[in-house]
């Protein structure tokens, strides 16, 4: 269970020191299910050893040929359910939290009764957008807000708060007539479902892109999906590289903006004080530093980065009965104790959907993504 022993029992079976046929088999799947496809090896293995891409290439052949469990086909398609039930969110937030329906998700589908399923909102971001009242210059020309399956269908919250950044900054927004990510569907070794997925928006964001714009968006593992597996997926597609190329996190696009020139944002003296956690994919292919220094661009702000590494949700991985004590586990590392250990009046900033959920469960207390943070900082 060390990325080594991973990858070196992979290795095994496809050089013939362990029996061929095993690799399609219960034992090597046990061997890489505790992988939880943080991409850190990808960034700190000196041989760049990308084991999250290597298990979902596995789990794809695993599928094949024994079959895709139930349960992966709801992980995968979480964007189509969310669609599919937002018309009746407040029944089915109702529901989700009753007992008896944790029960059952737990018997039939292996999702752990202790935790919560994603709140589905009444009005999705995208009903925003389209209803609001555009308030920027333009100064700056047109941007894509990739707006996510958890921004639509759950924080919306973290989608309005770009919009008035990016106003602020003067750029004129759209959207795109995107289809998930993929990264669910990546996820479980769905890959064939996420390559079309990829096809489709690559087709559609090529476009903008080609026009001079760029792709910005808020969750972390669905803009790094777009940037690191696009690429690949598709074969080395000059659009997907394109489309890769202009992919950028908000706070990316806040530090490479800030004093160049053009209009900036006039921040206002609101006070702050936070605790950043930065998602694992960010992490492992930009860094840190983007995040942090976006979170500190507004004059009375303060944040430092939490010391700690995965937070242990890693999307489904820590919903599942047979890794939440081990999610919970990561958790306890170091971002638990740092959060218990942080005053009550300390903002938690996240920049990913699963330590949202982690930290809320975990140490009872709210986290706010960072667009919807800074957005704080700018007067109406």
């Amino acid at each position: 269970h060390t990325t080594r022993g991973r990858a070196n029992s992979l290795r095994g079976v496809l050089s013939g020191a362990l029996p061929r046929e095993k690799l399609h088999s219960e034992e090597l799947f046990e061997v890489l299910s505790l992988c939880v496809e943080c991409k850190s090896c990808k960034s700190e293995c000196p041989s760049n050893v990308d084991m999250a891409k290597i298990k979902a290439e596995f789990l794809s052949g695993y599928n094949d040929k024994n079959g895709i469990p139930f349960s992966t086909r709801l992980i995968g398609n979480v964007h189509a359910l969310s669609a599919l039930t937002v018309p009746v969110a407040p029944i089915a937030n109702f529901v989700s939290k009753r007992g008896a329906f944790k029960w059952v998700n737990e018997k039939l589908f292996g999702f752990d009764r202790r935790r919560n399923l994603p709140q589905l909102v009444t009005r999705t971001f995208e009903s925003w957008f389209n209803k609001r009242q555009s308030n920027t210059t333009g100064s700056r020309g047109k941007i894509v807000l990739f707006h996510d399956t958890f921004m639509n269908f759950n924080h919306p919250e973290s989608g309005t708060g770009a919009v008035k950044i990016l106003e602020a900054l003067g750029y004129d927004v759209q959207l795109a007539d995107r289809k998930c990510c993929g990264r669910p569907m990546i996820s479980k070794g769905l890959l064939d479902k996420a390559a079309k997925n990829a096809r489709h928006n690559v087709d559609v964001l090529y476009e903008h892109v080609q026009a001079g714009a760029k792709i910005v968006g808020c969750e972390s593992s669905c803009m790094m999906t777009l940037k690191d597996e696009y690429p690949d997926l598709l074969g080395g597609d000059e659009k997907a590289r394109a489309v890769s190329a202009a992919t950028v996190m908000l706070e990316e696009l806040l530090v490479e903006t800030n004093d160049d020139g053009k209009q900036q944002i006039e921040w206002n003296d609101t006070q702050l004080e936070a605790k950043l956690q930065v998602h694992c994919h960010e992490r492992a292919l930009v860094g840190t530093g983007a995040s942090l220094n976006a979170l500190n661009l507004p004059p009375n702000f303060d944040a430092e980065l939490i010391d700690a590494g995965c937070c242990g949700m890693a999307g489904s991985f820590g919903f599942e009965k047979k890794n939440y004590e081990v999610s919970m586990k990561m958790g306890e590392d170091r971002l638990f104790p740092a959060l218990r250990e942080a005053n009550p009046n300390v903002t938690v900033a996240i920049t990913g959907v699963s330590c949202q959920q982690q930290i809320v469960e975990g140490v009872d207390r709210p986290a706010r993504f960072l667009s919807d943070i800074l957005a704080d900082a700018i007067d109406d």
